[in-house]
C-alpha cells in the first residue's frame, strides 16, 4: 500500500519550493546589504539628531521590513511562475524587482552612510514609482502580486513621510 504524500499548496497550487527558496534568498540577501549600511547608524548622532518625533522603535521596523520583504519574495514567486512560458514577461519581472530593490538599498546608502536626507528623499520618490510600476504590471499579469506590495506601498509613503520630516531637521526648518 503506497503512502500518500501531502504536497503543501499555494492559492490551490503545488509550490514550486526552488523557486520560492531562491526569491526569499533573493530579497533577503538585497535586505542584508540594505542592514550592512544602516548597521549602527539609526542609534548615531547624526539620525538621533533629525529622528522624526513619529519614528517607530527600532524593533517595529525590523518586524515590518521583514514582514514586507516576504510579501515582495511572494510577489516575485508568483510573477516567475506566472511567466515560465514567456520570457518577455520573465525579464520585465527581473528588470522592474530589481530595480525596486536597488532603489531600496540606495535609499539606505543614501541616508545612512552618505547622511543626505535630501538625496535619500529623492530615491524613496523613485522606489515609490518602482511600486506603483509593479503594481501595475501585475494588475494585469499576476494580480495577486499587485495585492501584496500594496502594504509595501503604504509603509514607504510612511517612510517617504518620516524621511522629509529628517530633511526639514537637517537644514533646521522644522
Amino acid at each position: 500500500m503506497k503512502k500518500r504524500v501531502k504536497e503543501k499548496k499555494i492559492s490551490g497550487k503545488k509550490v514550486k519550493w526552488k523557486v520560492l527558496i531562491w526569491s526569499l534568498i533573493v530579497v533577503f540577501l538585497i535586505a542584508g546589504i540594505g542592514s550592512y549600511f544602516n548597521a549602527g547608524e539609526s542609534t548615531g548622532e547624526y539620525y538621533l539628531s533629525i529622528k522624526p518625533n513619529l519614528t517607530p522603535p527600532g524593533i517595529i521596523f525590523a518586524v515590518v521590513w521583514n514582514f514586507l520583504f516576504v510579501l515582495v519574495a511572494y510577489a516575485i514567486y508568483f510573477d516567475w511562475i506566472k511567466s515560465e512560458n514567456s520570457s518577455k514577461n520573465r525579464n520585465k519581472v527581473v528588470l522592474l524587482f530589481l530595480v525596486n530593490l536597488a532603489l531600496n538599498i540606495l535609499w539606505t546608502f543614501l541616508f545612512f552612510v552618505v547622511k543626505n536626507p535630501l538625496f535619500a528623499f529623492f530615491d524613496i520618490i523613485l522606489l515609490l514609482v518602482s511600486i506603483v510600476w509593479i503594481f501595475i504590471f501585475n494588475w494585469k499579469f499576476e494580480r495577486k502580486s499587485s495585492y501584496l506590495v500594496i502594504p509595501y506601498f503604504i509603509w514607504v509613503v510612511f517612510a517617504m513621510y518620516l524621511n522629509w520630516v529628517s530633511y526639514l531637521k537637517w537644514v533646521n526648518l522644522f
